[in-house]
């Protein structure tokens, strides 16, 4: 079993030794050479597709006054935003240890039998009503 072995070791080793011989004699498998060769090819593609077939194809270069008048134009011509609505601001509230639905109705509303306009507004925070865990985020509608 051992010979087994020490044979598989050996010939392993020589299989990576030749592969490792063939890639360093291969300058253009180095991954340099690779990317030296995308890049050109790629180059090449690039000014071949856009070459003009006739002289009259050549896109005309604007001067600079007209660049800058076209540019003027086109700020000009975008419409400017306006707003319709009113946007409304939220209240939010940070429970803190203690509190209640009905405390924090009463301090924003000025009534503890608000606290269903809390709830509802909060109704994918809050699962249980009678247990607040503190540092929920409430959101306190108008």
């Amino acid at each position: 079993m051992h010979k087994d072995f020490k044979i598989g070791l050996v010939l392993g080793l020589a299989v990576v030794a030749a592969a490792a011989l063939w890639l360093s004699t291969r300058p253009s498998l180095t991954t340099k050479a690779r990317m030296l060769h995308s890049r050109s090819v790629r180059s090449a593609e690039e000014t071949f597709d856009e070459q003009p077939r006739f002289v009259t194809d050549l896109p005309k270069i604007p001067s600079r006054e007209a660049a800058a008048e076209a540019k003027e134009n086109s700020v000009l011509e975008v419409p400017p935003y306006e707003q319709t609505d009113e946007v409304k601001t939220q209240r939010f509230h940070i429970v803190r240890r203690g509190e209640t639905l009905s405390d924090i109705a009463y301090k924003y509303y000025g009534s503890a039998s608000k606290w269903k306009k809390i709830l509802s507004a909060n109704d994918l925070e809050l699962r249980d009503t009678t247990k607040l865990r503190p540092g929920t985020k409430l959101i306190i509608p108008e």
